[in-house]
């Protein structure tokens, strides 16, 4: 899978900038160098996070010069233009992360920003952190910013084409530096967010109650709000309260990370058996493992409703609640189309 990352960090001033270059460039030698022999010499996996490596290691890798052994790593592709820091190019050492306080200590982006707010408290800036996975077309945008006080990163995510302005959808970290370090405070959903988040409980009630019209009411609510289409949490909530009506068509088939889809339902697929050949939608349609994915065929025309793709042909297929599937170690959502009435039409 293609992946490319960027990175940018912006500044009032040109000095400010030359100083984050210096940090940038210790901090992705860390992260380099945790692919050498360096590695052990110095011990750098000791080390909390790249920034604690960085500061205590600073010295031991002044002379390490990474660009001579690759021409090609991402300390190549630094480069200060004025008050803007740019790295065009780090996906050997950037990855997609959790915005979470714990999966933050391994990653450049963070732990630069980190570090330039610990060493230059007075020093505001904003970054902006681009990872794109170009052969889905998802995207996962970062953005830090840090007043003196606390940093604050927001994540807006998603499959190309959708807003990606849209920062007040998607939940918000802040750290603030306490006693000599960083700790996380609650985390901060956006009020759309939260709302998205209402309506998810209300619909929860609602199967809970046996009124699954009610809930494919909420979910759809749900999904209908600026930015949050493509998550995946309705559309799991949507096949679990609907699981015994009869689906009327394929929404759509979309591939889901491994992190997305809830610990009882891997564990289900994983003791399931596996299929080459599975009815779902009460019959009408049935699924068709092939070796490098899967169809969803329309009993009615044969037409293909929709189907998943992946590159190992070796792992089996398992399905669960005829919309889980399991595929060549990946998993997909089968999103179902229903033909139920609103419970609130015509109540007001």
């Amino acid at each position: 899978m293609g992946v490319t990352t960027e990175m940018t960090f912006i500044f009032k001033r040109e000095r400010h900038a030359r100083w984050a270059a210096h940090i940038a460039k210790g901090i992705l030698k860390v992260a380099l160098a945790k692919q050498t022999p360096l590695d052990e010499e110095l011990g750098l996996s000791r080390y909390v996070s790249l920034m604690a490596a960085h500061f205590f290691c600073e010295e031991e890798l002044a002379d390490y010069d990474p660009v001579a052994a690759d021409p090609r790593c991402a300390l190549a592709w630094m480069e200060r233009r004025g008050t803007r820091l740019v790295v065009t190019r780090c996906a050997d050492v950037q990855r997609s992360f959790p915005l979470r306080e714990a999966a933050l200590d391994d990653e450049p982006f963070p732990q630069i920003c980190l570090a330039y707010a610990t060493r230059y408290p007075q020093v505001p800036f904003a970054a902006y952190c681009r990872y794109e996975q170009t052969t889905s077309g998802f995207v996962e945008l970062t953005r830090a910013a840090w007043d003196g006080d606390c940093l604050r990163l927001r994540r807006n995510a998603g499959e190309l084409p959708f807003d990606e302005r849209a920062w007040d959808t998607w939940d918000m970290l802040e750290l603030r530096y306490c006693d000599g370090e960083y700790l996380a405070c609650d985390e901060l959903p956006s009020p759309l967010r939260r709302h998205y988040e209402e309506l998810l409980d209300e619909a929860r009630q609602a199967g809970l109650a046996g009124d699954v019209a009610g809930a494919l009411y909420f979910l759809d609510a749900a999904e209908a709000l600026p930015g949050c289409g493509e998550l995946p949490q309705a559309a799991l909530q949507r096949g679990l309260a609907a699981e015994h009506l009869r689906r009327h068509g394929v929404r759509r088939v979309r591939e889901l990370w491994t992190s997305e889809v809830p610990q009882e339902l891997r564990d289900e697929l994983a003791a399931s058996d596996p299929v080459t050949e599975c009815p779902l939608g009460g019959g009408r349609f049935v699924l068709r493992a092939q070796d490098v994915g899967f169809r969803i065929v329309d009993t009615d025309d044969g037409s293909t409703a929709g189907e998943g793709c992946h590159y190992f042909s070796d792992e089996p297929t398992r399905v669960v609640h005829d919309f889980l599937v399991l595929s060549g170690g990946r998993y997909f959502l089968v999103d179902w189309k229903y033909n139920v009435q609103s419970p609130l039409e015509g109540m007001w």
